[in-house]
């Protein structure tokens, strides 16, 4: 009897072992892009750090067919990728997906974030239809806010609410996907809260801290953010000061946690404590009051001690957003080629500051801000160099106007590394990054030349060689 029961349970581990194994996903496609640009798919690492990683990439063949693969443990919300273009998908573990990617419309905006996204065709098999049911669940959802708008957030009467939630409840009744069942779920709970029909405790009582964290689910983990980002501010502006405090103590979060904890609803569930904890660190992280390394040394404490595998992961991954681009931190590497083919690499230039000047060959705010940049390099007689980063693949205006201003810096073509732009977070044209003599970031959000630039540079100027 021992026996079987030990071979029994042996079999229900291997059972469960393998129903936690990832299954592969295939993405087959054509497009318009040109041979070699880059396809890939990206996930968030967590949902509440949202750190992108790329789990899967590959390039365009000569007819633009690509094939990708990447291994998918959980339904989870990701992104196609052609080169910085991103467009939304929805991820089952085995699913197989055919894409057609038609010619992008010419961005005309100045930003490679906030631009439309990636447009695809899909045809799905095998993932329940959750892409589908999401998408269509999207459209009525957002197209009754907007008509009922109103109603919903001004009026007593919360019937119209109520009938559209029946509806939708009927429509997907049928569905087999728990994600899309969780993920309409809290849609609506994000409304009722928004529309006060739920209160800020009945949520965190009913919906938080009661059920268990949906880590994976994207609708779940925007609503936890979205009521923690209120209820933290709150807190924060109750708390200011004791706050600021318990995160520049030096040694651990206890007394952080503890004034998280006042709150007997939170007190009541580690897990979500934890995971408000990290948000507010990180709400917190670039206030010039609270001592950054401290709020790190806090992460790196809960990923080691915390006894929930998924916090400790998200602490890990907060760290990893919170230094990235930060100053001290390592820049990006990067070899490009100027317009004569010569390889310029950034550790060329170890030893001075960098200027680093991300354009567009489409935007002309661009081209206008260069003589600008220009004289304040030569303010500072050598110690700051120039570079200028071009974005594109036409280039030929950069060019011109480069020998026709006599501009004596180097222009690099961006486009042999594609994803530079994503590396050094450049959400508009012309951004402006500062580079240490050591390779380091100096400051990776520099104003513009008109808005104080240069009192900038003097400013990490001075504290580079404070430290020397």
């Amino acid at each position: 009897m021992i026996i079987e029961m030990k071979t029994f349970a042996a079999v229900l581990f291997v059972f469960i072992f393998c129903q936690s194994m990832a299954q592969n996903i295939s993405i087959e496609g054509t497009s318009h892009a040109k041979e070699g640009d880059l396809v890939r798919v990206l996930v968030y690492a967590d949902q509440f750090s949202m750190l992108e990683k790329t789990i899967a990439q590959t390039r365009c063949d000569e007819q633009g067919n690509f094939i990708l693969t990447a291994p998918v443990t959980l339904t989870t919300f990701g992104f196609l990728a052609l080169n910085l273009d991103k467009g939304e998908l929805y991820l089952s573990p085995g699913a197989s997906y055919r894409v057609a990617i038609p010619a992008q419309q010419p961005e005309v905006q100045g930003s490679i974030f906030d631009q439309v996204p990636l447009q695809f065709n899909l045809e799905v098999t095998n993932d329940d239809n959750l892409q589908t049911d999401i998408g269509l669940f999207n459209q009525l959802y957002n197209q009754f806010i907007y008509e009922n708008a109103q109603v919903i957030y001004k009026s007593r009467n919360k019937q119209v609410l109520d009938d559209f939630k029946s509806e939708m409840t009927l429509r997907f009744k049928n569905r087999k996907s728990e994600y899309l069942s969780d993920y309409i779920h809290y849609a609506f709970v994000s409304l009722e809260w928004l529309s006060k029909r739920l209160s800020n405790s009945a949520v965190l009582k009913k919906e938080l801290v009661s059920k268990p964290v949906l880590y994976n689910n994207i609708q779940y983990t925007d609503f936890f953010k979205t009521y923690f980002d209120n209820y933290l501010e709150a807190f924060s502006n109750r708390h200011y000061n004791e706050l600021t405090r318990a995160l520049n103590q030096p040694g651990d979060y206890l007394t952080l946690k503890q004034m998280l904890q006042r709150d007997s609803l939170l007190k009541s569930n580690d897990r979500v404590v934890e995971l408000a904890m990290m948000l507010l660190m990180s709400k917190s992280y670039s206030l010039p009051e609270v001592k950054k390394a401290e709020v790190i040394n806090k992460l790196k404490l809960l990923s080691g001690v915390s006894k929930f595998r998924e916090n400790k992961e998200i602490a890990t991954h907060f760290i990893e957003k919170l230094t990235d681009l930060t100053y001290g931190y390592p820049a990006p590497p990067f070899a490009l080629k100027n317009e004569y083919g010569i390889v310029v690499e950034l550790n060329n230039y170890a030893g001075k500051f960098v200027l680093l000047n991300f354009i567009s060959d489409q935007c002309q705010i661009c081209f206008n801000e260069l003589e600008k940049i220009q004289k304040i390099s030569q303010s500072f007689q050598g110690t700051v160099d120039l570079l200028t980063l071009v974005v594109g693949d036409e280039w030929d205006h950069a060019m011109k106007l480069k020998h026709d201003k006599q501009f004596q810096w180097e222009f690099l073509k961006v486009t042999s590394q594609m994803l530079l732009p994503e590396q050094y977070q450049v959400r508009t044209f012309p951004t402006y990054i500062l580079i240490n003599p050591d390779g380091t970031i100096a400051n990776a959000a520099m104003p513009m030349p008109d808005e104080n630039m240069e009192p900038y540079i003097t400013r990490y100027i001075k504290r580079f060689q404070s430290k020397r």
